[in-house]
Order: structure tokens, then sequence, then C-alpha cells
């Protein structure tokens, strides 16, 4: 029994030392760092990232971190021991990926590491033509910039191909330029040059927009063709019902004042008026007459109150007589600076000259012209006074009326008017005299009267002619330049000189043409007519021998454009339009607005005006009644065209 109790207790002994051992496999394991990245997963160029990063360690050993930025474009940058990452996305032209990686490694050697990515889309730049590029039209190209992240940028615009046209605004996002070549589908270079019509037919352009930051530079073209006018859009004509088509306002700048007396002249758009500050107010006095067959003359003088409100006194200085007014002039007979009206009443040429003792006007009798004219035009320079005038003559020459046109010069220096000379200019079937001017024509022979009187057509087209004479500086010798649609003065050369202008008639018809032609007209040496072509209608595609301009500010700026509708024959008058024009003020620029079919209405005025309530500005034609718009038809600015 003992021996077995010896042998347990050795089996238990050795399992207790057996149970008291150690095992190294029981020790804890250090574990590696933990990331959490806060990075995009997209960008733009010139944006600034911050990328973060949150690392802890499990047993708080201490961690070194290591960055890395690449992209597919190449880069690669590295960062080390910071738990943020900051980069400005540069310039770029090509959609980039890039990847970010952390690596963290604590004292123990335990590394992790950890990714993620983004993209940079491409700076791109959209390109807009808003409103066509057509010649003759100021052309806008806009810039849309895109996947850009600041606006801290400079912009340039440069022509890279085609005509070197001034570029408006290049330092902007939109640039403009006025496409001055005259291009058309009738372009025949074959064509002599009085015969070629425009310069080509389309143009061929490019402009790079520049983008910089900071020195570098990032280049787009747009390319784009420039139409010819056929081109230029068409708008849609609308008339107005009878029954809408009265709008208040006036058209133009008329005077808004108060008269002490019914005002029956001043506010009337049918008038004639000549204005002179007479009693020296700073506000013009104004003579007026309704231009119908029978009218009065009115005087109203201004009266400018303490607070500046400007009322007038009117007063009737001739009442009910025919063909009154509509041809009188403001001339200084007394050569003081003063002048007076002059018109003729009657046979008598009378005067209206200002009494500032009595505040009224004074007529005075200057001559007996022993003719009663049915028209006259006046001019006066250096102390001579010219009439032309219209008289019925009573040659027989059948059943026709037989008119006959004279020039009377009289000498305005001596105290009372005298007659010098008389001298007839031509004779005319239903004619009358549309004005007398005194022009150094040509600067040859010294000043010259030139007369232009009109004539109803008989044959060909319906309208009239002018007729264009011009009497030599002694009154002996009458000139005749021929028939003209349209003769006028203009500054042709900007030298503050007035030059003469006609226009040759033009029409189409029967088979065949006559082309309207603009001319300087002159005289040589021999004083015989000299006629420049300034214009034709074969090589100016915006030239119309009859254009005759309405006056409306279309830039909204304080300052009178000019507005016209031009004729346009395509292929020979086989094809007639209407090309809308605008002429800004203290600018030589024909700029096209739009095209219609040949038949708008004559009218009076020409407004701006939202007529559809769509946003955008139309152009609205019709007549005054009553100091009342009567809009008779309109043109649709669909597209929103600027009028700038």
């Amino acid at each position: 029994m003992l021996i077995y109790c010896r042998f347990a207790l050795v089996v238990i002994s050795f399992i207790l030392l057996g149970c008291s051992g150690s095992d190294d496999s029981s020790e804890e394991v250090n574990l590696p760092p933990v990331i959490e990245l806060q990075a995009p997963s997209s960008a733009l160029s010139l944006e600034q990232l911050t990328i973060t990063a949150q690392v802890t360690d499990p047993e708080n050993d201490s961690v070194s971190l290591s960055w890395q930025l690449t992209s597919n474009a190449g880069f690669s940058m590295s960062l080390e021991n910071t738990t943020e990452l900051n980069y400005l996305v540069p310039f770029t032209k090509i959609d980039t990926a890039y990847t970010v990686t952390l690596l963290a490694e604590d004292s123990q050697g335990n590394q992790t590491t950890l990714s993620s990515e983004f993209t940079v889309a491409a700076l791109a730049v959209d390109f807009s033509l808003p409103f066509g590029a057509v010649t003759q039209r100021h052309i806008d190209v806009e810039a849309n910039i895109r996947n850009i992240a600041t606006e801290n940028l400079s912009y340039q615009w440069r022509v890279s191909q085609g005509s070197e046209y001034p570029l408006i605004e290049p330092e902007s996002r939109r640039v403009r330029f006025y496409a001055a070549k005259g291009l058309t589908e009738d372009y025949n270079p074959d064509s002599s040059p009085e015969y070629r019509r425009g310069l080509g037919i389309t143009e061929e352009m490019q402009l790079t927009f520049s983008i910089s930051h900071e020195g570098e530079t990032l280049n787009f073209d747009k390319a784009f063709t420039i139409q010819p006018i056929q081109k230029v859009p068409e708008w849609p004509l609308h008339t107005v019902p009878a029954k809408d088509s009265v709008a208040k306002g006036l058209a133009n700048n008329v005077i808004q004042a108060n008269a002490e007396q019914s005002d029956n002249c001043l506010n009337k758009d049918n008038a004639v008026k000549h204005n002179f500050d007479f009693n020296q107010d700073g506000v013009d006095d104004i003579f007026c007459s309704s231009y119908t067959y029978y009218s009065n003359l009115y005087f109203y003088l201004s009266n400018v109150s303490s607070t500046d409100e400007i009322t007038y006194t009117e007063s009737i200085l001739i009442g009910k007589r025919r063909r009154l007014v509509g041809n009188a002039e403001l001339i200084d007979l007394n050569q003081d600076g003063i002048p007076v009206l002059v018109l003729v009443v009657g046979t008598n040429l009378i005067s209206f000259s200002f009494d500032a003792s009595t505040l009224s006007m004074v007529e005075k009798e200057l001559i007996d012209l022993d003719y009663y004219p049915e028209s006259y035009q006046l001019a006066e320079k250096d102390g001579t006074l010219s009439m032309a005038i219209e008289i019925y003559d009573h040659l027989d020459l059948g059943k026709y009326l037989i008119y006959q046109i004279k020039a009377l010069i009289f000498d305005i220096k001596e105290p009372e008017l005298r007659k010098t000379n008389e001298i007839s200019i031509a004779y005319c079937m239903e004619c009358w005299v549309q004005s007398a001017i005194i022009n150094d024509l040509g600067g040859q022979t010294g000043d010259e009267l030139i007369i232009v009187h009109s004539e109803l057509r008989v044959n060909g087209p319906t309208g009239h002619n002018s007729k264009l004479n011009v009497v030599s500086p002694d009154y002996t010798k009458v000139i005749e330049f021929g028939a003209f649609h349209t003769v006028y003065q203009e500054d042709i050369d900007n030298d503050s000189t007035l030059e003469l202008v006609g226009f040759t008639e033009a029409y189409w018809g029967g088979g065949q043409s006559s082309y309207g032609l603009k001319l300087l007209l002159s005289l040589d040496q021999n004083e015989e007519p000299l006629n420049i072509v300034l214009k034709s209608y074969y090589n100016d595609i915006l030239f119309d021998y009859a254009a005759v301009p309405n006056e409306i500010d279309i830039n909204q700026d304080g300052k009178l454009d000019k507005y016209f509708k031009n004729k346009h024959i395509d292929n020979y008058y086989k094809k007639m339009d209407l090309i809308h024009v605008y002429r800004l003020a203290d600018s030589d620029r024909e700029v096209l607005i739009a095209r219609t079919p040949y038949g708008v209405p004559i009218d009076d005025f020409i407004g701006l005006a939202d007529m559809n309530n769509d946003g955008y500005l139309d152009i609205k034609f019709g007549h005054i009644n009553d100091n009342q718009e009567v809009v008779t038809s309109w043109l649709e600015n669909e597209a929103g065209y600027p009028f700038e």
C-alpha cells in the first residue's frame, strides 16, 4: 500500500511541475498605424487642394508619414511628416488622373499604406457667336471658360488668321470687331473694278484667346467664316391693326413746355420751326408754322422762371395764308449777328425782326418781287441774298401748264434791299424749287449759286427728277448738270467744308438697267461739270441711291444716330430686299441689322420698343397723329440683337 502512494506522489509531482512551466507564444503583438484620408474625387484647374490624414497607432507609438502625389501626366511630388498635403492644381488642357498615397510607419517598424484617386478635367473654352458672323456687322465672340476655380485671370484676344480688324475690348472674355470687308454672293473677280460687287464671297477668320495666370498662359483658337451680305438674318415683319396702332409719346425730341395761350404749333410734329434766342435768356425763341397748304405764322417767346421753368408766350404774326413759311429762312440782313425771318407773303419779300423794348416781332416789307411764287428757296452769303423762285409762265404750249425757275439776286449791304440781278434758269412742267445753295463749287471760280428744282416724271419710274443748275459768280451763265434723284451737301473729306453730292437715277426693268452712282459734283477750270464717282451700286454692297435716313438714338447714348433702309437687288434685279442699316453718331460705319422683303411701309418715325414683351428691343415704324405715335408695323428682334 505504501509503495502505491509513493508512485502516485511522484506522478502528481510531475504533473505539478508540468503546470508551473511558461510559453513565449502567449506575448502581445504590436499593431501598425491606422490611416483615414480626406481627399476629393475631382478638382479644377487652379483649385487649391488640401488633403488631410488622421493617423492613429494602437500602442501610441511614434509614427512617421510619407506622402506621394503622382499623375498620369508625369507629375510627382513627395512630402514628409505632415498630416496634410497642400497642392495648387495647375493649368491643364488634358484630363489628368492623380493618385495620392500616404505611408505611415510606427517606431516598431510597422507600416500602413492608403491611396486615393481624383481627376482634374481639362480646362476648356466654349466659344459663341451670338449674333452671326456676317459682313458689315459687329461680330461678337464670347469665351465661356469651364473647369477653372478662380476668376483671378488675365485674358487677351488676337487675330491669328484673316484680316487684321481692330478688336474692341481684347482684354475681356468677350471681344468685338467690325467686319469691314464687303462680301457678297454677287462677287465676280473677273469684272472690271467699277462693276465688281464686293470683295469676295466669304472670309475665313481665326481668333486666339489666351488665358494667363502668374506667368503661365494657355491658348485656345476659334475659327469661323464671315458670310456675305445675303446671309444677314431676315427679321419677321408684323403689321399693327388700326385699333392697336396708337401708342402714347412722341418719336422725336420735341419741345415740352407750357404756352400761355393754346399750343397751336409748338408741339406739332408736322411743323416747321426756326429757332434763335432773341431775348437772350438762354432758351431759343421759335418761329413756327404748320407744314400745310394754308397756315398761320406763330412766334413763341420763351420765359424762364426763377425755378428754371420754361414757358412760352404765343403770338400770331400772320393769319391763314397759302404756302406761308415752309421756305422761310433766318438771315442776318443787318450784318449785326441778330437774324431776321425772311419769307414771301403774296408778291412781297418781308422780314420779322425782334424789338427788345416791346419784346415783340416787327414786320417790314423788304421789296416787291413782281412775281407770285409757287415755290422758293433763300440763301445768303457775304451780304448777297439769293433767291430761287418758281413762277407760272404764260407760254402757250398746248395743254400743259408751264413754269419757269428764276434766280433773283439782292444786295443787303445797303439800308434798303436792292435787286441787282435776275436770270432765267429753266422751264418745266409740274415742278418746284427744292433748294438754293451758295457754294464754292470745286474752288475754281468762286461762289456759285446752286439751284435744285424737282420735276414730276412724265415717263419712266414713278417719282421725280431733281434738276441741278449752277449760276456763275457773275450771274451771266447757267451751267446745267442734268437730272439726279437727290442732291444735297455733305462733308466728304471731313475738313468742315460741305461739298455738293448727287445721286443718279437707278431702276431695273424691261431688260434695261441703269445703276445708281453717288457723285461729287464740281466744276473744272473751264466751268464745265466735273463729276467724281464716290460710290457705285456695283461696288458698294450697302449703297442705296435714294436712302433717306431716319434719326434715332439706337444705342441709347443720348445722340441721334442714322437709320437706313437700303434696297438690295440680287442677281441683277431678280430679287429685291430691304437691308436695314444703322450708323452711330460720330461714326462712318454702316452696320447691318436685318433683312426684310421689299415693301416695308413708308414711315415718319422709327423707334425701339419691346413690342412682344420677350425682353428684346424691336424696331417699330409709323407716323405721328396729334402728338401720338401711330405704329403701323414692327420688325421682331428674335435673337436679341444688341443695338450698340
